[in-house]
């Protein structure tokens, strides 16, 4: 390929004095070699990596190389071929990368520059073929910033540095070898014709010479081989450097042989060729000869090595010969010559140049075979620009009368403008049709259906099209190829996902979809299949073939030749597992990660989303802090968002101005939403904005216009079949009706809520204020519905008891302390063990500072109580220490809090047996004094299963203990009296013997126990065992206190004899 091959040259004059510039000036990035045509800037160059020997990169620029994805394309070619040890390619420039170009170009060429050993150079010739306005000098200059030091980048021109170049000069980046420099000197012409002349020419003759062409090695060779023809040069006066070629070259072309000159006219028509393509052109055996004597001659004509030579004519050759072709050869001729040519260059992989041929002599039947060939490939390489171009250089009658053409022109419209890509498409597909093209049939609806997709603005489209191929399956039986197949399979599952998410074959598309994976040859298909099925099983809840689907994309992105967007989109699959498994950490690090492949590549395409899911990631653990950090990056990220991705941000606005309280500002942006989704037609987003909606509007009171939402959402839940949905409906339901009062209602919902949660491991709950998820968490583990469910979602969710039901035991604090009957530390559901003797002291701290309230205890109490007998600042020191020992010990930096010289146990993130039967009593006094006795019997019952003996009972007794361990003591007795004889009074006597007998296991001493013992089992009939338990009243008082019962035990006692 001559394009990224270094010109051979032979018999070149070396020009010392220049190389001697060269060597200076290579501790520059970059040298600027410019001057006019066939000054011998290439020639410089080239002569000089020779004569040094240093390895370089060499292409040449044409007008192709405007666009960007060309350029990329062929430096990663020519990268290739300069170091082919690395057989992984450079990236291509695809669609995904066009948000950063900056960014693609400087990775682009750090790994290029890694590919090669410095000392090195860059090298592109032909500069002046970029038009000045052009992005292609930014992506040089992009490009230069990568380039490391040892290595240079040099670029050839015919112009002076355009603008955009000037501060690398005044930076000393660069530096320019010009029109001055390159010009022959005298003793340079000297040795040029020593080199190239056969005949012995005086001084005088060779400073005429030189003085005749002004230093311009082009005229110089000119005049030699006039002179070697016998002309002698005559060129009076000061003429440019073209004047001076088309003088000579007219001279010397009219003397030649009609058989070379009818060579060269024709041969001027490739603009790069072999001796075959030029022997087939020309008709002339002896092509190879007359090529390889003109490159030994240096004669205008440029070798390059390839897998066989390649010639081309230097430009100002070449442009001279075309300008006699076009005189000398009929329109006709000339035409059939280009068309002939073309195909010579297409059959040699020089495709650019056929079409440029083609083009030229409207020859649109050659263009068109051209286009179709071709199309695929140059789409795969990311080079939509050029294609289009090529397609748009047709007749428009050809085009829009052409389904293939039609076809191609929307594929490459595609990524940039989806609605004008569907009129494209649409426009083919009703052409295939007529002509019954099964393959362009199938492959234009999918476009039809990938451009609805792309745009995300109105999806009621879809419906259409899905009809059109369920009719299109009942003419053709069988897909024409298993990868049109998989084309389809994934187009119709996109569809049905958006649209109908309700349609009965929605399984079996998926199904088919997946199946059909093996029978894409385009990684990146396969890439959008199984990603498209982790969106399916996100809305449907089915987390488990989430999980399946995400593996998938990971092998994929493991694999060596996974492009960058691959790993991509694998990160952003694992953002959506984990956020919705509840694994907060790895769903951040999963952001991160998705966030520097995006920076690192410059694919941008899925930043907001990384941003939109880590936010609600943030909102679904309570990390207030991590919501603002994630919505300002978002808010501060590119806007350019469609429709549909607009309708998503403005739901998550909602969820977070409910997270933040800020009602009206949710409500707001939930109706933003709502009109978007509406207008854009899919179920999936509907669902969510009725959703929020119902949320936002009945934190605004607004309880019917809310019930009208939530209908809405239950209604679209139940017609997609979303499991998620449903719990996410009933969730919203359980807690409308426990604000409304409605306890029974609320706990039916909540129960079937969480069983559907519970068995799909639902942690987001669309309800984002968190003293909401509170309640409902309270009632649910009140109720015990799904605890251990419950008890994980609080977790997950730091969810927090601001003002906890102490009684509530089963909620999942951090740190639980049992001091009644024993002394137990549990810290995340786990008993902490603490034999060591070291942590005896901060234990006993924990113990006093239970002991004295738990809440703003006083530093001197605990030290006073645990310290009597040290001084002031011995006891503050210990107190100090056994504190940090004690946090240390419950690992839980939340757990004590010490402001201003008062301690305190926060009561959100630690249960204390003492708090939790003390506020029981409390609940139920209110609730007996109200008058509501019913509901305050299973409140004391559960105070009293809570009391499992005096208060640190087995600690031995310090006089600290003394006050709580009577006064709880003496709680327990009277709450086991009151159920006792509210039992009696009710006739349940059985009930109120069980009541009895368990406070008697905690408290033998309790006369008041026995004497109610006594009374239930003769009321049971039960004599005997009446009269055992006044004696066993008897023996226990008496051994113990050494004291008699009391008279009323007796009294009972003689009842029962008599």
């Amino acid at each position: 390929m001559s394009k990224i091959t270094r010109p051979t040259l032979t018999g070149v004059f070396p020009r010392k004095q220049l190389f001697g510039l060269l060597d200076r000036m290579r501790k520059y990035p970059l040298i600027w070699v410019s001057g006019p045509p066939g000054c011998g800037k290439t020639t410089l160059v080239v002569s000089y990596f020779q004569a040094r020997k240093l390895p370089c990169l060499w292409y040449q620029i044409d007008e192709g190389d405007v666009d960007p994805a060309t350029f990329f394309y062929y430096l990663g070619q020519a990268a290739k071929r300069a170091s082919p040890r690395f057989r992984k390619s450079l990236p291509l420039l695809t669609p995904e990368y066009l948000q950063d170009v900056p960014t693609f170009t400087h990775r682009y060429f750090e790994e290029l520059s890694n590919r090669l050993k410095t000392p090195a150079a860059l090298i592109f010739d032909n500069y002046h073929e970029a038009p000045t306005d052009s992005f292609f000098h930014e992506i040089i200059l992009n490009g230069l910033s990568r380039v490391p030091e040892g290595m240079n980048m040099i670029l050839i021109s015919r112009s002076e540095p355009p603008p955009a170049f000037i501060r690398l000069r005044a930076n000393h980046q660069m530096e320019v070898i010009g029109w001055d420099e390159l010009r022959f000197t005298f003793e340079e012409s000297v040795g040029m014709v020593r080199l190239r002349s056969k005949q012995k020419l005086s001084r005088e003759t060779v400073k005429h010479l030189n003085e005749m062409a002004h230093g311009w090695a082009a005229g110089l060779v000119l005049m030699l081989e006039s002179l070697r023809r016998g002309i002698q040069p005559q060129l009076p006066g000061k003429h440019t450097s073209d004047e001076i070629l088309d003088y000579f070259g007219t001279e010397l072309f009219d003397k030649t042989d009609k058989e070379l000159q009818e060579f060269f006219l024709k041969t001027a028509l490739l603009p790069k060729m072999t001796s075959r393509m030029a022997e087939d052109l020309t008709g002339i055996s002896h092509a190879s000869r007359i090529l390889s004597n003109l490159s030994k001659r240096n004669y205008f004509t440029e070798m390059r090595l390839h897998h066989e030579p390649i010639y081309q004519y230097h430009p100002l050759f070449r442009e001279f010969l075309l300008s006699r072709a076009k005189s000398t050869f009929p329109e006709r001729d000339l035409a059939s010559l280009g068309i002939r040519a073309a195909t010579l260059l297409e059959e040699a992989d020089y495709t650019e140049d056929a079409v440029s041929l083609l083009r030229g002599v409207s020859d649109w039947d050659g263009l068109i075979c051209l286009i179709t060939k071709y199309a695929p490939m140059m789409l795969a390489q990311g080079r939509n620009f050029p294609l289009e171009d090529w397609l748009n250089s047709l007749p428009v009658e050809i085009l829009e009368n052409n389904p293939w053409l039609l076809y191609w022109m929307g594929a490459c419209r595609l990524p940039f403008d989806p609605l004008l890509a569907y009129s494209f498409f649409e426009k083919a597909f009703e052409q295939f049709k007529a002509q019954e093209n099964p393959s362009g049939i199938f492959l234009s609806w999918s476009g039809v259906v990938e451009s609805i997709w792309f745009d995300l603005s109105d999806f009621k489209q879809f419906d259409k099209w899905i009809s059109v191929l369920e009719g299109l399956l009942h003419v053709f039986k069988e897909f024409p190829s298993r990868e049109i197949e998989a084309r389809v399979a994934y187009s119709m599952f996109t569809a049905l996902l958006i649209r109908q998410p309700q349609h009965p074959e929605i399984e079996a598309w998926s199904e088919r979809m997946l199946a059909s994976l093996e029978y894409h040859s385009n990684a990146g298909a396969k890439m959008t299949a199984l990603f498209r099925q982790v969106l399916y099983r996100m809305f449907t809840g089915e987390y488990a073939k989430l999980a399946l689907a995400t593996d998938s994309l990971r092998k994929l992105a493991q694999s060596r030749d996974a492009s960058p967007l691959a790993r991509l989109t694998t990160k952003f699959a694992e953002t959506i597992h984990y956020r919705f498994t509840g694994s907060h950490e790895r769903c951040l690090n999963a952001i991160s990660d998705g966030m520097e492949i995006s920076q690192r590549t410059g694919i941008h395409m899925l930043d907001r989303m990384f941003l939109y899911h880590g936010t609600l990631s943030a909102l679904s653990v309570n990390d207030g802090e991590k919501v603002r950090e994630l919505l300002e990056k978002l808010e501060g990220s590119s806007t350019h968002s469609k429709p549909w991705d607009t309708s998503f941000y403005h739901i998550l606005k909602t969820r977070v101005a409910l997270f933040q309280g800020n009602a009206d500002e949710a409500a707001a942006h939930a109706e933003a939403a709502l009109k978007i989704s509406m207008d854009a037609g899919s179920p999936l987003s509907l669902f969510m904005c009725h959703l929020v909606k119902c949320h936002s509007v009945h934190q605004l009171g607004k309880d019917r216009e809310a019930a009208e939402h939530l209908n809405q959402a239950f209604h679209l839940a139940s017609s997609i079949k979303s499991k998620n949905a449903k719990f996410y409906a009933l969730l919203a339901k359980a807690l409308f009706a426990l604000d409304q009062g409605e306890e029974e209602a609320c706990l039916l919902s909540l129960r079937e809520a969480l069983v559907i949660g519970g068995e799909g491991k639902y942690f987001d709950t669309y309800i984002d204020q968190p003293s909401a998820m509170v309640k409902l968490c309270s009632k649910a583990l009140e109720a015990e519905i799904e605890v251990e469910y419950v008890q994980e979602l609080i977790r997950i969710r730091n969810l927090v008891l601001e003002k906890p039901p102490l009684h509530l035991e089963n909620w999942p604090r951090p740190i639980k302390i049992y001091t009644l009957g024993r002394f137990e530390l549990f810290k995340d559901g786990k008993p902490i063990q603490f034999s060591r003797k070291a942590q005896q002291k901060p234990l006993s701290m924990l113990k006093a500072l239970i002991a004295f309230g738990g809440r703003e205890v006083r530093e001197d109490q605990i030290e006073d109580a645990l310290w009597p007998e040290a001084d002031g600042d011995a006891g503050y020191r210990s107190f100090v220490t056994n504190l940090r020992r004690l946090r240390l010990l419950l690992g839980h930096e939340k757990a004590i809090h010490l402001r201003e010289g008062r301690l305190t146990l926060d009561h959100r993130y630690c249960w204390v047996d003492v708090w939790a039967f003390e506020h029981l009593l409390k609940e139920t006094e209110a609730k007996w004094n109200e008058g509501t006795t019913e509901s305050a019997i299973p409140l004391i019952e559960k105070a009293i299963q809570l009391y499992k003996g005096s208060f640190l009972g087995k600690e031995g007794e310090q006089p600290w203990m003394i006050p709580l361990r009577e006064r709880l003591r003496s709680k327990f007795l009277e709450s086991v009296e009151k159920i006792g004889r509210y039992w009696q009074e009710s006739g349940q006597w059985g009930k109120a013997l069980d009541c009895y007998l368990r406070g008697l296991e905690i408290d033998d001493l309790a006369e008041e126990l026995y004497q109610g013992l006594m009374v239930c089992y003769l009321n049971l009939g039960q004599k005997a065992k009446a009269l055992s338990a006044y004696n066993r009243c008897k023996r226990t008082i008496s051994s113990t206190l050494g004291i008699d019962p009391s008279a009323k035990t007796q009294a009972i006692y003689k009842s029962i004899k008599d």
